[in-house]
């Protein structure tokens, strides 16, 4: 698996263990690889080594047949200078363009500039990722990301019905659950299934973890490393599959700042950290990182928007031929989603746990 598959589940082994989940690992990593740029001593080592940043990263992530776009920016206050080399540097690497917004004079229209620019970015799926910035904030460090794709064999929306859906805890809920029979990648595994559905153009994937315990999940994923799905996706085969899925649609605010520092990102959240590549003449710190993503899953396919902003503070399987019929994957209780490119980047990781009732 790639570094960023390795810090994807690396974080994701530290969030919360309960109720519904969606975030983009990568938009996450490219805004701290952004504020990485900017570092030096043993904060950007600390950083470099928690984001498993090599060198080889690609920030413009690309599949053919679906819509795939990421975008990333710089936000400085109007009276506060940038140094032109990290400004150069995160233009040419990043793509980031720097602009001069007033988030000390007038923080509501920095904040509004801001997001207008998110919200373009995400097919207005996010239109809001900042409700203010912290007082002494002096820069702002944004991700954007989208993703659209088709099924490579679309869901008959006739073929939609009403499906029970044992929640977390306990409860029931009545869904609308989407049925089809298709040729995927498919296994067995000890205690769960895995099931990939590709996009059209094959280059992007829907992979699905599901426990054969409806209050399986917690489980499975303290199973969960990048190792153990590398091996559990690589063990997938072909197979004529009967799959019931639920259509759904997640918005969620991932709180990441916590999970980070577990990782071992301590100093960059301190006022001794390190970024004189961003300013020489002031001391920074990452004063907060917010993070918003939103996903929707239909018979056509996906649509699913990611943004992250980093605020920077001054420092005062079972083969057809052993089956009598195609095995069934069935999603009517908890389970782990991930939307993944060819090489195994994940975009985006998700828990469906509690969704909303069919209406």
């Amino acid at each position: 698996m790639p570094p960023a598959g390795q810090f994807a589940l690396d974080l994701h082994a530290r969030l919360p263990v309960a109720g519904n989940l969606f975030y983009s690992p990568f938009s996450l990593r490219a805004a701290l690889a952004m504020t990485q740029a900017g570092a030096g001593g043993e904060t950007a080592a600390e950083m470099a080594r928690t984001l498993r940043l090599d060198g080889g990263d690609s920030w413009s992530p690309a599949a053919q047949g679906v819509t795939l776009r990421s975008a990333n920016a710089l936000w400085a206050d109007e009276a506060w200078d940038l140094e032109a080399a990290f400004c150069r540097f995160c233009g040419e690497r990043f793509g980031g363009r720097a602009s001069a917004v007033p988030l000390k004079r007038d923080p509501k229209t920095a904040v509004g500039n801001i997001n207008a620019w998110v919200g373009e970015r995400t097919g207005g799926l996010i239109p809001r990722v900042l409700g203010e910035v912290p007082r002494d904030a002096r820069l702002v460090l944004t991700n954007a990301v989208y993703f659209k794709g088709d099924w490579a064999d679309p869901f008959e929306p006739g073929a939609t019905r009403e499906l029970r859906f044992h929640c977390e805890g306990g409860a029931k809920v009545i869904v609308w659950g989407m049925e089809r029979q298709g040729q995927y990648r498919y296994a067995q595994h000890d205690g769960f299934q895995l099931l990939e559905m590709p996009y059209k153009g094959g280059e992007a994937s829907f992979l699905v973890l599901l426990p054969a315990a409806k209050d399986g999940l917690p489980v499975l994923e303290r199973r969960l490393t990048s190792a153990a799905l590398t091996q559990w996706a690589a063990a997938a085969r072909p197979t004529r599959v009967d799959v019931l899925l639920p259509r759904f649609k997640l918005e969620e605010e991932t709180r990441t700042v916590g999970a980070l520092k577990e990782m071992g990102l301590r100093e960059a959240f301190t006022q001794p950290a390190d970024f004189s590549g961003i300013s020489a003449s002031e001391g920074l710190f990452i004063g907060d990182i917010v993070h918003k993503a939103f996903v929707e899953v239909g018979e056509e396919g996906t649509e699913a928007a990611a943004a992250t902003a980093v605020s920077m503070m001054l420092g005062c399987s079972m083969p057809m031929e052993e089956a009598d019929r195609p095995p069934r994957f069935v999603a009517d209780h908890p389970f782990l989603f991930f939307i993944r490119d060819k090489r195994g980047e994940i975009l985006f990781i998700g828990r469906l746990a509690d969704p909303e009732p069919a209406r």
